[in-house]
């Protein structure tokens, strides 16, 4: 129940202020699946779990009281989970087209966007706590993809190849940058790299794609590299390229998998034509799903989370307790979108050790023997399950959606929205009802949906933004402005120097002119 209302109240916080929308989230739970990398023939299927998720927003149309809710948004996210790697896949997307013409500011972000930020956060960041999370999609532009006839609708607005995969780049720059280097209450830091293959482009125009906020990071560690993660995804580069790709459902690349693999597999696990990855990849560029004038964009935010020494750690919890010693334990969540407001219940045991005096003995032996190494077994998303290390632990903090439906009922609840009517508004209308009644008889449950109203006032109240360290403050424009040097040192004279005295004009006396006998 409190992670519902945690996903309404984040979702409310980046909507239009009185904005009133209803979410419908449906979940499975943790299934055993089909293994998404392949192994050597000599080596054993991964066990591998599966969790599927899908959002949807609805609207009511404006100026029409008591209308029925209309579809405008949608999402599809797997969630797959190995014993050393977490793949949180985007699956599908789409709008449908009859989302309501709000007076919002252009810099505040669409209301999909928004949406799309807070909901892929949201499944996020319970998986962290693994050492090892990739997220991952692959954007390819379609008229539709969850709501059928949408595209009769004049005004859904589908973005070409090239600004959907520059769409993409940006929501998930937004999700992966307040993560970077940070560091949890379980003394862990994150280290995220973003990587993008566009098959027929080369780095130079590969890098286009990039997001602005790419010129804000040194170019000795760009955080945005035209390649494949390889060696995060299998931790072996030697392997054969058919067991270094996931296979993930309705993928380009799966397919291209499954056709190298009807040709020939070799008792080393080599294919015959294909003997590297970067063939792999240079090859997909002449497969149709990514020739004939379209461009497809394959993007991996890769999540390296590793515990710190335990001086590192006492460090970082000093540093905490001298610049917030006001804040709960729960404000040093690096989850831009989660809120100590939202936390109504602190977890017992968490102790912040007090500053000492400078007079004090020096801090590390004083803190050596604090318990705020133990803080991890007492906060939330700790990961539990099998201590078998080729067994896959089940993170119990998942969020669950709210209504959890066998993965069968999951399916067909699926097929049965890929076969509604999406073309006008009524027909829309229709189609969201008959969905949601299938999802209640499904379940079996009474209702289903959840009302939420925008809090969201201002740009420079938006959750999003206020995350955004001082220095990448301007990312949405990714320009950053220089600052302007004044030639008067008067005007730039630190505070608290003494400034030179300048006489006024009144007091300067003026040096009579001769005059000059003609």
């Amino acid at each position: 129940m409190l992670e519902r209302l945690l996903l309404e109240s984040r979702l409310a916080d980046v909507l239009p202020k009185d904005w009133k929308a209803r979410i419908y989230h449906v979940s499975t739970p943790p299934t055993a699946s089909s293994p998404i990398l392949a192994t050597l023939p000599s080596q054993k299927d991964q066990t591998t779990f599966r969790e599927s998720h899908f959002l949807a927003v609805a609207s009511s149309p404006e100026g029409a009281a008591g209308c029925s809710a209309v579809f405008i948004y949608a999402i599809e996210v797997l969630i797959f989970a190995t014993a050393t790697l977490n793949t949180v896949f985007v699956s599908k997307a789409d709008s449908s087209g009859f989302l309501p013409k709000l007076n919002t500011s252009k810099t505040s972000g669409s209301i999909v966007q928004s949406i799309t930020q807070v909901f892929l956060d949201y499944l996020l960041a319970p998986c962290l706590e693994k050492s090892k999370v990739v997220l991952s999609l692959f954007a390819r532009s379609q008229h539709q993809y969850l709501f059928a006839g949408s595209i009769e609708n004049p005004e859904k607005h589908v973005l070409d190849d090239r600004q959907l995969i520059k769409w993409w780049c940006k929501i998930l720059d937004h999700v992966w940058r307040p993560y970077d280097h940070s560091i949890t209450p379980s003394s862990k830091r994150h280290s995220v790299t973003a990587y993008l293959v566009v098959p027929g482009c080369d780095k130079a125009e590969t890098r286009i794609f990039f997001p602005a906020s790419t010129g804000l990071d040194p170019p000795a560690h760009p955080k945005w590299l035209n390649s494949y993660p390889e060696g995060f995804i299998t931790g072996d580069r030697n392997i054969p390229p058919r067991c270094a790709i996931p296979r993930l459902p309705d993928d380009p690349k799966s397919r291209f998998l499954d056709d190298l693999d009807g040709d020939y597999v070799g008792p080393e696990g080599q294919w015959r034509s294909v003997k590297s990855l970067s063939q792999f990849w240079e090859m997909m560029a002449y497969r149709q799903e990514c020739h004939a004038g379209r461009l497809v964009g394959f993007i991996w935010i890769t999540f390296q989370t590793e515990s710190l020494s335990p001086t590192t750690e006492i460090l970082h919890a000093t540093n905490k307790s001298t610049s917030t010693p006001d804040q709960s334990p729960h404000s040093v969540l690096p989850t831009p979108l989660h809120y100590t407001s939202e936390v109504s219940h602190p977890q017992n045991g968490t102790i912040i050790p007090e500053v000492q005096p400078e007079s004090a003995q020096p801090p590390h032996p004083r803190l050596s023997s604090s318990p705020l190494r133990h803080q991890h077994t007492e906060l939330p998303f700790q990961a539990h399950g099998s201590t078998d290390p080729t067994t896959p632990s089940i993170n119990n903090t998942t969020p669950k959606g709210e209504v959890i439906l066998t993965p069968e009922n999951y399916d067909a609840l699926m097929n049965f929205l890929l076969h509604l009517d999406f073309t006008g508004m009524d027909t829309a209308a229709e189609s969201t009802r008959k969905w949601t009644e299938k999802v209640i008889e499904l379940a079996p449950i009474t209702a289903f949906g959840q009302t939420i109203v925008g809090r969201q006032i201002a740009v420079g109240n938006s959750p999003q933004l206020a995350t955004v360290p001082a220095q990448e403050a301007n990312l949405l424009t990714g320009i950053r402005k220089k600052r302007k040097v004044d030639p008067d040192p008067s005007t730039t004279a630190p505070p608290g120097r003494q400034q030179p005295n300048i006489l006024s004009s009144g007091l300067i006396r003026k040096k009579p002119k001769k005059e000059m006998n003609s």
